[in-house]
């Protein structure tokens, strides 16, 4: 990197070390008794009080379930809407991503109309079943992770459907190839290229639910967590511990999020490195099996719009009108009418607007220096090459030659080019062509073949077949595949040095 680059690097890292690090030096500074000298006090009456170590302990769980939840419903989606075809995914796929758009406080209130003891959902099944009271109460961790899972699960549906966009087919070919069925190639080849979409999502969601604030305020009652707990010790005067629960609380965070940067240290998976061709969106072929998934896909967009159509039913319903009735009686503008026409109702709603667009402006433009800077550090050399990734198959590309091959192939194979071979039987572009210790690639299928990087090859019937896309490598987890594949296929691998 030169100098002036340098320079960039390190006052780029100084505002953001001010920016993030100094609120929390000032906490911290507050929870020592800064200004009646240094103690720990504070810190030892955390350390002493049960309650404190209860709510610390629900913080963690209950952050750790929100992740679960949240992965089984996001995960699920994005296969669903970017491995099928059937009518109206395109539009189903973007509305699942809608409650990202509910701020959180927004979304726990638009709950509470909803689900809450006088919501509508509430009070029309006490209407259906002829009950008295409200078949249920919405209090307690089990509230609280309805709500995590129905606002976080979108950070799991986009990381994962952006990851499998740019994942290559060759990988889960290579696999299949190896004798692996579609349950093996998930767990042992899809998923872990998708461990760093994975790994950002769960890190995302779990530093959001230790955060989360209005969830446990409004349905914790007496269940509290850290943050509820925070907020209590302020109320009743008690400052300095406020700020010791605080430390304690980003402490947490940050161990967090050295976890999680270790345990995904060690992944091979590239997903967007290096992008080949994407699978194709398998067509669900019986008609009623496209039809109960097309009504089932409107049924879930309905419910997961139901709280903005909660909030847009409320917003016309005039004030002390809508008493013991199951649906508001009267529906009028008089509220937004009120908002824009009174400069105090309308000024909040600006100050939202221009600080929410003036902080993605320079969050955006923060973390696109930051990376452009870190990308810069990371080259090595005069030639200004990049280190090779962490991944040896990607190593291997790079000594050998094989990316340039790829491309050339790719290109031949984006633009429908019929096969060549040369006078010695091999096809023109084939990249194993110029690797040392190749084979001859023979391949039944009359499709341009390509080789797996960390040179993965199946023998099948006497014939050597190669991965058809020439694009990709396969990850560590499939080359695993060879010693379980089935059904009298003799796999071997060879393993290239460089």
């Amino acid at each position: 990197m030169k100098p002036g680059g340098r320079v960039a690097a390190w006052g780029l890292a100084a505002f953001l070390a001010w920016l993030v690090g100094y609120p929390l030096l000032v906490t911290l500074a507050e929870a020592l008794g800064l200004e009646d000298g240094w103690t720990l006090e504070h810190f030892a009456e955390f350390a002493g009080r049960a309650d404190e170590w209860t709510a610390l302990w629900r913080s963690l769980w209950i952050s750790a379930a929100s992740v679960v939840l949240a992965a089984l419903v996001g995960v699920p989606l994005a296969f669903l809407f970017e491995r099928t075809e059937f009518p109206g995914r395109r539009v189903l796929g973007a509305l699942v991503a809608l409650p990202v758009a509910l701020p959180p406080l927004v979304g726990v209130i638009a709950f509470l109309f909803l689900y809450g003891e006088s919501g509508f959902v509430t009070r029309s099944i006490a209407w259906l079943l002829r009950l008295d009271d409200a078949p249920w109460r919405l209090r307690g961790p089990g509230a609280i992770l309805l709500v995590h899972a129905y606002s976080m699960y979108v950070y799991f549906y986009l990381f994962s459907r952006a990851a499998l966009t740019r994942l290559d087919a060759a990988m889960e070919e290579a696999a299949a190839i190896l004798g692996a069925g579609r349950l093996r190639t998930l767990a042992r080849v899809t998923l872990p290229l998708l461990r760093p979409a994975l790994a950002g999502a769960a890190l995302l969601t779990f530093m959001t639910s230790l955060a989360s604030f209005s969830a446990p305020y409004i349905f914790g009652g007496s269940f509290r967590v850290m943050t509820t707990q925070i907020v209590a010790s302020k109320l009743n005067a008690q400052g300095a511990l406020a700020q010791a629960e605080a430390v304690v609380l980003a402490a947490v965070a940050v161990v967090g999020l050295i976890v999680m940067l270790r345990l995904d240290r060690g992944s091979t998976a590239v997903v967007g490195g290096v992008r080949g061709v994407t699978p194709v969106r398998r067509r669900i072929a019986r008609r009623w099996v496209r039809l109960v998934t097309v009504v089932l896909g409107w049924g879930l967009a309905g419910v997961l719009l139901m709280p903005h159509a909660t909030l847009a039913l409320v917003s016309l319903v005039p004030p002390s009108t809508w008493t013991v009735e199951l649906l508001p009686p009267i529906l009028n503008l008089d509220n937004y009418r009120e908002v824009f026409s009174r400069p105090e109702r309308l000024r909040p709603v600006l100050n939202s607007v221009w600080m929410a667009a003036a902080a993605t402006a320079v969050a955006v433009g923060l973390g696109l220096a930051a990376a452009r800077l870190g990308r810069r550090s990371s080259r090595g050399g005069k030639g200004g090459g990049r280190k090779a990734a962490r991944n040896p198959g990607l190593g291997a590309l790079g000594r050998s030659g094989y990316g340039l091959r790829r491309r050339a192939g790719h290109d031949l194979q984006r633009r429908g080019a019929s096969r060549r071979e040369d006078d010695s039987g091999r096809h023109a572009l084939d990249p194993a062509a110029g690797l040392p210790g190749s084979e001859p690639a023979a391949d039944r299928s009359g499709v341009l073949c390509g080789v797996a990087a960390d040179g993965l090859i199946a023998r099948r019937g006497g014939v050597d077949s190669r991965c058809r896309s020439l694009a990709n490598f396969v990850p560590s987890g499939a080359a695993h595949l060879a010693s379980g594949a089935s059904g009298g296929r003799e796999s071997r691998v060879h393993h290239r040095a460089g």
